[in-house]
C-alpha cells in the first residue's frame, strides 16, 4: 500500500464521518432540546 492510497482511504473515511455528523446532529439537538425547559431555551 502506497502513501497516497493510505491518503485517500483516510480522506474518504474523514468525509464518511463528517457526512455523518452533519446528518445525526439535527436528531441529537431535538432531543436535546425537548429535554430543556422553556426558560432554559
Amino acid at each position: 500500500m502506497t502513501a497516497t492510497d493510505i491518503l485517500k482511504k483516510v480522506a474518504f473515511y474523514f468525509a464518511v464521518l463528517l457526512i455523518v455528523v452533519v446528518a445525526v446532529f439535527p436528531f441529537y439537538y431535538a432531543i436535546l432540546t425537548s429535554l430543556e425547559t422553556g426558560t432554559a431555551l
